[in-house]
C-alpha cells in the first residue's frame, strides 16, 4: 500500500508534463505555417492524451486492487498464524534466557563458592517455570488450517517444556551435571526454534500465494 501514493504522484506528473507540452506546442504553432506546425495541427493530441490518462487511471486501479488483495491476504495469514507466532516468541524468549543463564554461570563456575550458587539456582527456577502456556499447544493442535509440520513442532515444544521444567538443581555440590544437562537442552530448543521459524515462513508464503 505504501507504493500507491508514489504511483499516483507519478501519474499526475506525467499527465501534467504531457498537457503542458501540448498546450505549449499549440501556442507556438498558433500563428505559424511551418510544416512541423501543420503536422502538429493535424495531430489529435487531446484525444490521445485523454486515452492515455484513462489507461493510466486503469493501471492505477488495477495496481491499487492488487495491493489491497495482498494486504488482505497478509492480514488473514497473520490471523491464522497468531498462535504459532505467540509460541515462536515464547521459544525465542526461552532460548535467550537459557543462553544468558549459561553465560552467567560459566563466568561464575570457577570463582563462586557452592554456598553462593543459591542466586544462580533461583535464576534458573524462574527460567524453567516460565514456559509456554498449554493453551497455545492446544489451540495449535485443534487448528484444522495449520499443516502437520507446525503441529509436530508444537508437540516437540510441549515435550521440551516438560523436560525444561524437570531440570532442577537437586544438589548444589553436583551443579556441573545440571549445567551440562541445561547446555544439551539448549541445543534442542535452538534447533526447534529454527525449524518452527522455517515452517512458519513456509506456511505464510503458501497462504500469500494461494
Amino acid at each position: 500500500m505504501k507504493a500507491l501514493p508514489n504511483l499516483a504522484l507519478l501519474a499526475v506528473a506525467l499527465a501534467f508534463i504531457t498537457i503542458t507540452f501540448a498546450i505549449g506546442a499549440d501556442a507556438v504553432c498558433l500563428s505559424s505555417g511551418s510544416r512541423t506546425c501543420q503536422v502538429w495541427h493535424n495531430f489529435q493530441w487531446e484525444s490521445i492524451t485523454a486515452g492515455a490518462l484513462g489507461l493510466m487511471g486503469g493501471i492505477f486501479v488495477i495496481a491499487s486492487t492488487r495491493q489491497q488483495i495482498q494486504a488482505q491476504r497478509e492480514d488473514m495469514a497473520n490471523a491464522e498464524l497468531r498462535e504459532v507466532d505467540a509460541l515462536l516468541h515464547k521459544v525465542k524468549t526461552i532460548n535467550l534466557s537459557i543462553d544468558e543463564f549459561l553465560s552467567t554461570s560459566s563466568h561464575m563456575r570457577n570463582t563462586t563458592p557452592n554456598q553462593e550458587w543459591k542466586s544462580i539456582i533461583e535464576e534458573w527456577e524462574i527460567i524453567r517455570t516460565d514456559h509456554p502456556e498449554s493453551s497455545l499447544h492446544t489451540d495449535i493442535q485443534h487448528n484444522k488450517l495449520l499443516p502437520r509440520p507446525l503441529k509436530r513442532l508444537s508437540n516437540k515444544i510441549d515435550q521440551l517444556t516438560r523436560h525444561l521444567n524437570s531440570t532442577v538443581f537437586n544438589n548444589i555440590q553436583d551443579h556441573e551435571k545440571t549445567i551440562a544437562a541445561i547446555t544439551k537442552l539448549k541445543s534442542s530448543w535452538e534447533e526447534t526454534e529454527e525449524l518452527l521459524e522455517h515452517e512458519r515462513e513456509k506456511h505464510a508464503d503458501s497462504l500469500l500465494h494461494r
